[in-house]
């Protein structure tokens, strides 16, 4: 039987998301340690993805993001991607 190693296939996620009072969304995610994540953004899921930026996990895999122009969609849909 053939098994695929997946040992190295990079897991990055957004953990949550919070919408703070002056309308920006903090996204905190995981990635594995010092790598970069590209934070994209569609106001509805038909139009486009943008780069809305980066973002590099600290030593411990951790990372953190703030859309500070969430504020200007009722609604925002958020994904990550390598490199």
């Amino acid at each position: 039987m053939w098994r695929r190693d997946t040992s190295s296939i990079r897991q990055f996620k957004i953990i949550s998301s919070t919408r703070l009072g002056n309308g920006h969304i903090v996204l905190p995610g995981q990635n594995q340690s010092n790598l970069s994540v590209r934070i994209e953004a569609s106001p509805d899921l038909v139009t486009a993805f943008a780069t809305m930026g980066r973002a590099t996990a600290a030593s411990i895999g951790a990372f953190q993001f703030e859309d500070v122009n969430a504020g200007s969609f009722p609604k925002r849909f958020y994904r990550l991607a390598f490199p």
